[in-house]
């Protein structure tokens, strides 16, 4: 990682002391704020994703006298002070607030986090390994014992039989980005047996207990991309062969009915309508025509106005307007904003999007250094997860970009705050 070597020597903004008792406290509830962030902390929010993780985040930051931040994590907040002249414009109304909002608390979880993991990445490592087992642990109870349990702390809790659990989650398609985002977390911030263990019960609560297409699909797109990745290296062959059969086999029992707990599942009838035709995943399918409309009508919105922002209130009135282009798609999205991370960043703030999408890109080349071309499968990845439903004011998402913007990986990576 001789990249990021020079930069790990040299110090950004003011020096990090030990976290003191107050700075504890509210990290160790800022941690909880990022892990779980769709239990309700009050009535009447009127969001799935609950501001804890901000409010504590603000906390935080309100604490250090740093400024100084790493360029990915100042980009994110260029694109929310970019995004200030937009919200006066329409008129400072909540729905207008709420959505800016979102690149607020893009900006400080990521910055937020890049200061605790600095300070205490012992801490953090922990947090997330207890995350991981405690929706392990809700997902398995929902499973084989009662869908509702804790259910009541959510604001919402949307599924049916023919889906998965949604553990703590307002849905199993959530509860599956949740699986994905802590599956990077792990792998970034712990190491050795506990980083296995922790992707291995991400991987099967994501398959057996949410059952998220989306998310099966993000998961293979990430396989997938690492072993083609390593076709060219030696002893490749031996890797991608096996795998490949795996996969077309574990897609054949799936669709055959003979993987237990997934028969007659939401996966399985995805699986399906993808091997028959894959145009029925949006013509037979309305949860995946609406999310791919999200992404399509956002996408050509952007272009359309010549990457001009709309603004955080045209996304109701704007879909209807060009629906006749993408007649081939039974709905038409609506609600306050796309349903979809970069979709929004791109049809609300048009051409300051970049901003964003060089942030997220910046991030991982920071905590990849010289070598980040390489690892092209896991940035695509990233990417292609925001692309799909996941906000990026969802609190994972700043954690791991401002753990990347760390610079824990390499010769340094075992000398901040010991091992977790």
């Amino acid at each position: 990682m001789s990249g990021s070597s020079a930069s790990l020597e040299a110090p950004l903004g003011v020096p990090f002391p030990a976290l003191g008792i107050l700075e504890r406290a509210l990290a160790i509830a800022f941690l909880a704020g990022v892990c779980f962030s769709f239990v309700k902390v009050a009535p009447g929010i009127g969001s799935d994703t609950q501001p804890t993780a901000l409010l504590f985040g603000l906390m935080l930051l309100a604490c250090t006298r740093t400024v100084n931040f790493p360029w990915p994590i100042a980009f994110l907040l260029l694109t929310a002070l970019a995004g200030l002249p937009l919200l006066l414009l329409d008129g400072v109304s909540l729905v207008a607030v709420r959505n800016w909002s979102n690149y607020v608390s893009a900006f400080v979880v990521a910055a937020v986090s890049w200061k605790l993991v600095r300070a205490d990445r012992a801490l953090v490592g922990r947090g997330i390994y207890a995350a991981v087992w405690t929706w392990f642990t809700v997902g398995a109870i929902q499973t084989f014992v009662s869908r509702q349990f804790l259910t009541f702390l959510l604001a919402d809790a949307r599924t049916s039989e023919s889906r998965g659990v949604v553990a703590l989650a307002p849905e199993p398609a959530m509860y599956g980005q949740v699986c994905l985002l802590l599956m990077f977390a792990a792998l970034m911030v712990l190491d050795g047996r506990r980083r296995t263990i922790a992707i291995t019960v991400a991987v099967v609560q994501l398959v057996l207990f949410s059952r998220s297409s989306m998310a099966v699909l993000i998961l293979l797109l990430w396989a997938g991309g690492n072993v083609i990745r390593d076709l060219g290296a030696r002893g490749g062959l031996r890797v991608a062969i096996p795998a490949a059969l795996v996969a077309f086999a574990s897609l054949q029992l799936l669709v055959a009915g003979a993987i237990p707990g997934l028969q007659g599942s939401r996966l399985q009838t995805i699986a399906r309508l993808a091997l028959q035709d894959p145009r029925l995943l949006v013509s037979a399918d309305e949860s995946g025509a609406v999310r791919a409309a999200s992404i399509i009508y956002a996408v050509a919105g952007f272009f359309s106005s010549w990457t001009i922002p709309y603004g955080f209130e045209a996304w109701d009135a704007f879909t209807p307007t060009i629906s006749y282009r993408f007649a081939f798609i039974p709905v038409v999205p609506g609600g306050y904003r796309p349903m979809s991370g970069y979709g929004s960043a791109l049809f609300e703030l048009g051409f300051i999007s970049v901003l964003v999408l060089v942030a997220v890109t910046g991030a991982f080349r920071q905590w990849f250094g010289s070598a980040w071309l390489r690892h092209w499968p896991t940035i695509l990845t990233f990417h292609a997860l925001l692309f799909t439903s996941v906000p990026l004011a969802t609190p994972l998402v700043g954690l791991i970009l401002g753990v990347a913007c760390a610079h824990l990986a390499g010769p340094k990576y075992s000398e901040l705050g010991g091992k977790p």
